[in-house]
């Protein structure tokens, strides 16, 4: 299976995200729309092995930045868990409401306070640097969490642990980005996201697993606490022996540096690499060394021009919807079980930690069609699944008071959400975002959309254990209204970026209809590629 996944990997590079000199320019009022792609050209005389030894140990370096998502894995439900721990409740004395919706808001507090400091911090000292200085502040919150003998010092901790955690979201984020290798960034870049799901099967299992105990006292939450930690633990041994990305060294004047990067992770240790030489031409073509990346205080750049607005105001759609789309179950499945009349604990923390194996199956399936479907349906869809999911767990829960079996349908329903979730939204968050952000200002976009992020999950956060205390199950009406705006909102204002390089992109935005253009585009690849296919068959 692998092999077969690897011939057709070879055999259909990813060309998607590397920029590519630009013959046609699209200006406002005169859309052109490209017909030669230099990359693909030389793909094709320099077609990638993707096992390679070269190419494992960039999927190495890769995954010492995965273990940034894994961070946000392990509190996500970590903590999620705890809401289902009598011994938790008791010795906080917090059963639910909106005390417990404090203590999950302060690691988003954490997370937007850091978020205002981490791409300042990333831009002018590098990724790795924000690696590093996240995971120092994550393990020191994840002690505090864990010695917490109060909750002033479990809320300080988890302040702690939202501030490192975003900081690692926001350079492990770029470094994947960048680093990537140009054939295969969707996957290279959607599997950062779906590495969260490590973290969250891993301390959901353990917390079910400490539940068994006959007797646990604290350290059934302890425990858990502790090992939230060790994404970050991992990450201090081995990001030294991973490089900085080619294009922050390229804008910080180490051309020379920035080629052997190049040379040993994209060329396969040939330094008269063809792919090498254009990916290294279009870099300093394209990036300032002094652009606005070097001044940590100027955020004019996001939001100077029309083009520049439009890709941000869909940047800070994308991190609304993704937050506010249903409760965030990593936090609050227990407490949507109850709600289904599922009541014993144990069984709640076995459900708690099923939802990760059904979202990784969604993730593993976005891998095999993320290069065969478009963005816009794949957000488009999900939507529309979400929505019907969403109505009939809303339907279930509001009659299992009378109709038991009706609760069991409905944590299905639960699952087939998540699924679905997993599937088309979930490793879009990073793949997307990073796809219509360019360089120069690619950091202090990214942790203003993480900022974003932080800000809408604050009150999604919060409010569910109020609304559910109060409302019950019409609760989930609001998330279905939601739901439903999205689809629409995807339709208008989102651009299609499938197998469009990052020059391409942003060409499409300063066009005069960018959503249009790029649709223009993809048909147009499309009917190529076709046209190109059947040439060949007729050659043959």
């Amino acid at each position: 299976m692998s092999n077969e996944k690897g011939e057709y990997e070879h055999q259909h590079p990813d060309d998607r995200t590397t920029p590519s000199p630009s013959h046609d320019v699209i200006k406002p009022g005169n859309e052109k729309i490209r017909t030669v792609n230099p990359l693909q050209e030389v793909l094709k005389e320099e077609p990638p092995h993707p096992w390679s030894w070269p190419m494992i140990r960039l999927y190495g370096c890769l995954w010492v930045s995965y273990l940034c998502s894994m961070t946000n894995g392990f509190d996500a439900n970590t903590f999620g868990g705890f809401t289902a721990m009598s011994t938790f409740e008791d010795y906080f004395n917090v059963y639910g409401g909106g005390e417990l919706g404090f203590m999950v808001t302060m690691y988003i507090i954490g997370n937007l306070v850091g978020g205002l400091f981490a791409g300042p911090i990333t831009d002018p000292f590098g990724r790795r640097f924000g690696m590093i200085l996240g995971s120092v502040v994550c393990i020191m919150g994840s002690v505090m969490q864990t010695s917490a003998q109060n909750k002033s010092t479990i809320l300080a901790g988890r302040f702690f642990l939202g501030m490192g955690a975003v900081t690692v979201q926001t350079a492990g984020t770029t470094y994947a980005a960048e680093l990537a290798h140009p054939a295969y960034r969707a996957i290279l870049t959607g599997g950062y996201q779906s590495c969260f799901f490590i973290g969250t099967m891993t301390s959901t299992f353990i917390e079910y697993g400490l539940s068994g105990l006959s007797n646990p006292g604290t350290i059934e939450w302890r425990i858990p606490s502790i090992l939230q930690c060790l994404p970050s633990v991992i990450l201090l041994c081995f990001v030294w022996n991973i490089p900085e990305t080619p294009r922050w060294l390229v804008a910080n004047g180490k051309v020379d540096k920035a080629r052997e990067v190049l040379i040993r992770y994209h060329g396969e240790g040939n330094p008269n690499s063809k792919l090498v030489k254009l990916e290294l031409a279009e870099m300093e073509a394209t990036i300032s060394t002094h652009g606005s990346d070097k001044r940590w205080w100027d955020f004019r750049e996001l939001f100077r021009t029309r083009a520049s607005i439009h890709r941000m105001t869909t940047l800070l759609a994308f991190a609304l919807f993704q937050n506010l789309i249903w409760p965030p179950t990593s936090y609050y499945m227990p407490l949507m079980l109850k709600n289904a009349g599922i009541t014993d604990s144990r069984r709640q923390l076995l459900l708690n930690a099923v939802q990760t194996p059904v979202m990784i199956g969604g993730a593993l399936i976005n891998v095999l069609i993320v290069e065969h479907v478009s963005r816009r349906f794949l957000f488009m869809y999900g939507s529309c699944i979400m929505v019907a999911t969403l109505s009939i767990l809303t339907a279930c829960t509001a009659l299992q008071t009378t109709h038991p079996k009706l609760g069991t349908v409905g944590v299905v329903f639960i699952y087939l959400f998540l699924a679905n979730f997993a599937m088309t939204w979930v490793p879009m968050m990073t793949l997307y975002a990073s796809e219509i952000v360019p360089f120069e200002t690619r950091a202090k976009a990214i942790a203003l959309y993480n900022l974003a992020i932080n800000a809408f999950s604050l009150i999604n956060s919060y409010v569910p254990p109020v609304a559910f205390d109060n409302i019950g199950w019409k609760f989930y009406l609001f998330y279905i209204v939601f739901d439903f705006v999205g689809i629409f909102v995807v339709y208008f204002l989102f651009i299609e970026t499938r197998k469009r390089t990052l020059e391409e992109i942003e060409e499409i935005f300063q066009s005069s209809n960018p959503v249009r253009t790029s649709i223009q585009m993809s048909k147009r690849a499309a009917r190529e590629a076709r046209e190109a296919q059947q040439a060949g068959d007729l050659a043959a």
